[in-house]
């Protein structure tokens, strides 16, 4: 646990009870639990369960079936909640972390000794659906030709691609830029499928999202030598096709 915590960059937790019960070396702060939770609802197991109100469970020994109840109200009570956790023990009192979808934006909360989490939560979860716009990447339209140096064609057709949403604050999609970056010409030869350029979205100096511009069919390598002018002037030719 304490391994994995490291790799989620968890770091101001320290597990020893794996109930999470109390103990003084056994710690974590609501931002690690945050970040624990939206790692664990990618896993699509652990997401199934977490958002079920009550499942049946087959017990091997004693054989029998008990049916158990989710003790998290937010299930119930908040529209596209999903999960994820209560928590309880005399020295942290009550905790909660939840999680919730709307609009392709997804959210987790955290609370730690909270007596009203219940309604903390849809206040927290509501102030952040609030502030928060999923905007859709897709550069598949993107069309266009780079001449070749060295092969079978003199040019190559390049398509964009399409990337998953990028969640950012609503203000901020108007300063969201778009670049293309793509070379003047390439050399053979050309792969079918070969990445050669990227659409880089960008807010200031923070790349928010990219997409790859890749070759649509291949251009093998010409066997006919050719000299420094005649490759010259196959790049001045392909500069108005």
């Amino acid at each position: 646990m304490n391994k994995r915590a490291k790799e989620l960059n968890m770091t101001n937790t320290h597990f020893v009870t794996p109930s999470g019960l109390d103990d003084k070396e056994h710690y974590t702060t609501a931002r690690d639990l945050a970040v624990l939770a939206a790692a664990a609802m990618k896993n699509p197991d652990f997401a199934e369960i977490a958002c079920e109100k009550s499942m049946s469970v087959q017990f091997i020994s004693p054989d029998q079936t008990r049916r158990l109840t989710n003790h998290n109200k937010l299930l119930s009570m908040y529209n596209g909640c999903v999960g994820v956790k209560t928590g309880f023990t005399k020295k942290a009192g009550r905790c909660l972390v939840s999680s919730a979808g709307e609009n392709g934006v997804h959210l987790v909360a955290v609370t730690l000794n909270a007596s009203d989490d219940w309604n903390d939560h849809e206040k927290m979860l509501n102030y952040g659906f609030s502030k928060l716009i999923s905007c859709p990447i897709d550069d598949s339209d993107y069309s266009v030709k780079i001449p070749v140096v060295g092969g079978t064609s003199n040019n190559v057709a390049i398509h964009g691609s399409v990337q998953n949403s990028i969640v950012v604050n609503a203000d901020e999609v108007p300063n969201i830029k778009r670049t293309v970056e793509l070379p003047e010409f390439t050399y053979a030869p050309v792969e079918s499928g070969q990445v050669l350029g990227t659409v880089r979205y960008t807010i200031g100096s923070k790349t928010v999202a990219t997409t790859e511009l890749i070759a649509v069919g291949q251009v093998p390598k010409s066997e006919i030598r050719k000299n420094i002018f005649e490759i010259f002037l196959d790049h001045i030719k392909n500069l108005f096709i």
